[in-house]
Parts: structure tokens; sequence; C-alpha cells
């Protein structure tokens, strides 16, 4: 039997190529025990926390670690489980990430603007260049 001729793709459509989670975690989420554990918690706690809070009845869908399991959280003790629905949690985890991800940027002020402001009387800022 001859080969099938390979499907034809535009040139600029990238190549599909598995999908491959780079998380340290992931061993972990998939294991039988998290998927076991996240289930029960989810059977005794089907209403989102953060909604609850908000007055709204919306059904929890994710068991989150209320202190990350990177950050020394316990990954099996229920007291650092809570309930969440998909927004509450992509919310909050946006909201951890981009807090981990700050960075502080040094601005070095233009000579010129330094030069500026020693003709109009204004006290030059401490900089270390002024130091």
């Amino acid at each position: 039997m001859p080969n099938a001729p390979k499907p034809l793709r535009p040139h600029w459509v990238p190549e599909r190529k598995p999908f491959n989670n780079s998380k340290k975690n992931s061993d972990f989420y998939n294991s039988w025990r998290w998927r076991k554990t996240a289930l029960a918690y989810r059977e005794k706690n089907p209403i989102c926390v953060k909604c609850e809070e908000e007055g709204i009845i919306k059904a929890s869908e994710v068991v989150d670690h209320i202190k990350e399991i990177n950050n020394g959280g316990a990954k099996y003790d229920e007291s650092n489980f809570q309930a969440l629905c998909h927004s509450c949690h992509n919310s909050k985890s946006g909201k951890a990430g981009a807090s981990s991800k700050k960075l502080t940027v040094q601005v070095k002020r233009p000579k010129y603007l330094e030069e500026i402001a020693r003709h109009r009387g204004i006290p030059p800022k401490n900089t270390p260049d002024n130091k």
C-alpha cells in the first residue's frame, strides 16, 4: 500500500507540537492521590469560597492551596485547601504570579534635568551619581 501524502499546511502556520507542561508540580497535580484528594474536598465543599464571600453562589471547580506548595505550603493538609471556581482561581493565581515577578527598577535621571533643577534652585536628588 503506498504512503499517504503528508497534509499540506501554509508555511506561516507553525507546526503543532504535543503539549508539554513545564511546571515543576505537574507530576504532583497529575498524581492519583492528588486527584482523589481534590475530588473528595470538592464534594465536601461544593461552593466557591471567594464567590460566597461576595454573596454569589457558584460551583467550585478547583481545589487551591492557600499557601502555595512552592512556598512551603502543605500538599495534602485540608487546612491549606480552598475550593474555588475557575475565574477566582485564575484571578488568585495571576495576582500571585505577578507579585512574585515584580522587579524594582532604578531609573537614572538624565544630566540635563539635573542642570535644569540646579538652575531653578531645586535641590538635587540623592542618586548614586550625586553621592
